[in-house]
């Protein structure tokens, strides 16, 4: 490290902390000033600006930084301006301390774009216009405030959709600022505050913003960027450089950041989300234990608390471009394992989250309104597949779940009967399956719905029986054509008494005339015992897991149908 001193070692020591004794390697120019704008320190890349300028440890300081100083002094804010060296153009930030030493800091701007391009600044140039101050710019590190961004993301993110861009929003926490103050004292505090947000404005492009947000916090905006590993790419390198930063500056408490990011659009649909959504994420960071980085996309799956809104956005999307498809599980006779039908079962991969299970979106479309249009779009694309068995000669039918929103639908039935006249189908063919778990029958409405659909020709069946709500009364007064028994009961026949019960049910359903299917059927044990007991149909992944569209023709080739099978027995 180049270091002049001049009469001045004395002050130095009793700042308590050597700010600009950085890394031989950093990156840009940092000098120091004494109150009689002397060099205290500089680091090698102020070298340039040194030797243009002719200014030295024993010579005065050239008239421009000079006023530049008195400025900050001045006012008690930082203070910049745009300087020509040669071929190099450079923004000099000036801070002053209470004791009128002044820290110059300085960014190489030589080769920055076109102002047209997108792009969130401070105002600098005329030493006049001070660049600090509540609408501008933060005092102690001469970065940008919280209120800089607040008033520029907005237009940043029109910027990057009109692009075809995205846009990164980052929160940086210094994990331990509060034991650097008890231990060092706040004017220490304050340098390492300083220190940090500089070394973060290195460590982006010239295009990006850095700002600090408020007591130990920065804000961090990336545009430009290609993955998002190249978010998490800066996040690790800030974790290494942070520490090594303020041990050079002669700090020996270690230092480290907590910091969260959201990407705009995927996590976020507007300025105000992306904030909270990186606040969000930077929570994550700290309850793992600091000093780590949370990408809000993780962080949303692993936090049940915010795992609604992100899931909400994320499928609105997909349902907004299709992306929901059905999977279908095979409905199979008991005895030979001849298809029956076909339940269908919502399934969504997602670009980013991969595949969602339902047991995570299901609840969130149901809280937010969105099933409808979810069973809408299932039921749609459930009967055209079922359209293309038919016309190729497979004669089986396929199984519905229907919401209780969407049986509060008035249009619910005559949307159905919409869907099968389109396509040419019968109403026999599809059965809808509603569940008493989601208080679906003890609703007048959803009960009349029921009814108009049953009288309508749909099949219908009463889903998850015995799952804990289900009464024997349910099966006799309302309009079920086929109960479907559900797993955890199923596995109870494997027991004496759980036989009995299962076998008085599928008794029961024989003498109502009602067709029963038992779930979840997982061995070949299990199988045997309920083809014993009376079992009509069984439904699991013994016989096969939920499937695409697009497998199931070869599934049918293979194993048959019920019908088909049926047809050759009578000839």
């Amino acid at each position: 490290m180049n270091t002049n001193m001049l009469g001045t070692e004395e002050m130095v020591a009793k700042r308590g902390l050597r700010l600009l004794r950085m890394l031989e390697d950093h990156p840009q120019p940092l000098i120091q000033l004494s109150p009689e704008d002397r060099v205290l320190e500089y680091n090698p890349a102020s070298v340039p600006l040194l030797e243009a300028w002719r200014w030295t440890a024993f010579t005065e300081a050239p008239e421009m930084v000079k006023r530049l100083a008195k400025a900050a002094r001045a006012r008690g804010e930082q203070v910049e301006m745009e300087v020509a060296v040669g071929t190099r153009r450079y923004t000099l930030v000036a801070v002053a301390s209470s004791d009128g030493v002044v820290g110059l800091y300085g960014r190489e701007i030589t080769t920055r774009g076109l102002e047209s391009e997108p792009r969130l600044e401070v105002a600098g140039g005329d030493v006049s216009k001070p660049s600090g101050g509540p609408e501008r710019g933060d005092a102690l590190t001469g970065l940008p405030n919280r209120e800089v961004l607040v008033n520029g993301l907005g237009r940043l993110l029109e910027r990057a959709v009109e692009r075809g861009g995205r846009v990164a929003l980052i929160k940086v926490n210094i994990d331990n600022c509060r034991d650097i103050n008890a231990a060092y004292g706040h004017r220490f505090g304050d340098e390492i505050i300083r220190l940090i947000g500089h070394c973060i404005r290195d460590h982006v492009g010239e295009r990006d913003l850095v700002c600090r947000d408020a007591g130990d916090e920065f804000l961090v905006v990336l545009s430009g960027f290609a993955e998002r590993s190249s978010i998490t790419t800066l996040c690790d390198a800030l974790l290494a450089a942070v520490p090594y930063r303020a041990s050079g500056a002669g700090l020996e408490m270690q230092v480290s950041l907590s910091m969260g990011f959201a990407v705009y659009p995927e996590d976020a649909d507007s300025a105000e989300t992306l904030m909270e959504h990186a606040n969000h994420a930077l929570s994550e960071a700290k309850n793992a234990g600091r000093g780590c980085w949370r990408d809000y996309l993780s962080a949303a799956r692993a936090n049940p608390l915010i795992s609604g809104s992100h899931l909400c956005r994320r499928l609105l999307e997909a349902l907004r471009h299709r992306r929901l498809r059905p999977f279908y599980q095979p409905i199979v006779d008991a005895y030979d394992g001849r298809v029956a039908g076909f339940e269908a079962l919502v399934r969504w991969q997602d670009a980013e989250l991969g595949w969602v299970s339902p047991q995570e979106f299901i609840p969130v479309a149901e809280a937010r309104g969105l099933a409808v249009e979810m069973g809408r779009q299932v039921a749609g694309a459930a009967m055209e597949q079922l359209g293309r068995w038919r016309a190729a000669g497979h004669e089986i039918g396929v199984s519905l779940n229907v919401s209780k929103r969407s049986l509060m639908e008035p249009a619910f039935v005559a949307e159905m009967r919409a869907l099968l006249y389109v396509r040419g189908l019968r109403a026999e063919w599809v059965t809808l399956e509603a569940t008493e778990q989601q208080a679906l029958l003890h609703d007048a409405t959803c009960r009349e719905a029921l009814e108009r659909a049953a009288a309508s020709g749909f099949r219908m069946a009463l889903d998850d029986f015995g799952s804990g709500h289900s009464s024997f009364d349910m099966v006799a007064d309302l309009p079920f054509h086929e109960l479907k028994i559900d797993m955890s009961l199923a596995r109870k026949a494997k027991s004496g008494r759980g036989r009995r019960i299962v076998q008085s049910i599928l008794e029961m359903c024989r003498t109502l005339g009602v067709e029963s299917v038992v779930e979840g059927i997982e061995d070949e044990r299990l199988a045997k015992v309920l083809r014993a007991i009376g079992a009509s149909r069984l439904q699991g992944y013994y016989y096969a897991r939920p499937m695409p569209a697009e497998a199931v023709m070869d599934y049918l080739a293979t194993k048959g149908t019920v019908a088909s099978a049926d047809a050759k027995a009578t000839r």
